[in-house]
């Protein structure tokens, strides 16, 4: 096997695959590419031997995640969830009831935290990515899939009122008083 890296995995992968170029093994950063790869042909279906030990070890939610047409095409690998918001429950239990489910109910957390001299927030943002993560999370609460797709395939502006929406929640959760 001869691995090959490309910065921009979507462009890198089409431009092969019109020249060709099929590749043995795709890590797909984003799952949504694997039913376009799929219906285009360029990639095959898993055997049934190694479909079945995806089925037998990962959960309904994860095989879904690489199936397309009732057929099996990958394997979860280096799957992550980045934008979790980890709190202390002692913290927490002395302002609110219960973990917020709302953007709102996350605010009205962080103000009485504030109230009390605490801060909410505590952002690894050296690194960056978990401040995008962030924003994308914001996004999808904002304007569910569509928008999020939307954004990332340049068919709606960074302007866009949804989208300008998503970026003031962000900037509001990031208030220097609760981070």
């Amino acid at each position: 096997m001869r691995y090959q890296g490309a910065g921009q995995v979507p462009g890198a992968l089409r431009e092969r695959l019109e020249q060709g170029v099929t590749p043995d093994v795709i890590l797909l950063p984003v799952p949504d590419w694997l039913g376009e790869l799929a219906s285009a042909g360029a990639i095959a279906p898993l055997d049934e031997a190694v479909a079945a030990e995806v089925q037998q070890h990962f959960g309904p939610a994860w095989v879904e995640l690489v199936s397309h047409d009732d057929d099996l095409y990958g394997v979860p690998l280096d799957v992550n969830v980045k934008s979790l918001l980890w709190y202390r429950p002692t913290a927490l239990a002395e302002v609110y009831q219960s973990p917020p489910d709302s953007l709102e109910a996350l605010f009205s957390v962080a103000a009485a935290l504030e109230a009390q001299g605490e801060r909410a927030f505590a952002v690894p943002g050296g690194a960056g990515w978990p401040l995008t993560d962030w924003f994308e999370s914001l996004l999808l609460a904002t304007g569910g899939a569509p928008l999020y797709d939307d954004l990332a395939a340049r068919r709606v502006a960074w302007t866009d009122p949804q989208v300008a929406a998503a970026a003031q929640r962000f900037v509001s959760l990031l208030r220097p008083e609760w981070v």
